[in-house]
């Protein structure tokens, strides 16, 4: 009778082993999109937010500024095309 209850409870526990670790697989996998979802809203957060202080920052610009810029702008992309900017 004890033979029986002894391979009982090992079959019983081998079980709850198994369960034990596809749980802890199924909790770190979940983690993981956890983590990569919260990577992506952060990453998103900037974008959203890139516009606004886009814009915040040409609104402090000076005419000075703005023409530094566009040369600079014309430069690069002249130098892009391998033609002389004008």
């Amino acid at each position: 009778m004890f033979k029986e209850l002894d391979v009982t409870y090992n079959k019983y526990k081998d079980f709850i082993s198994n369960e034990f670790e596809v749980w802890e697989s199924v909790k770190l996998g979940l983690e993981k999109i956890i983590s990569k979802k919260e990577d992506e809203i952060e990453e998103l957060k900037d974008a959203l937010s890139l516009p606004r202080k886009h814009y915040k920052f040409i609104d402090n610009l000076t005419a000075d500024q703005i023409v530094e810029q566009k040369n600079l702008i014309i430069t690069e992309i002249a130098r892009d095309q391998g033609i002389p900017p004008e």
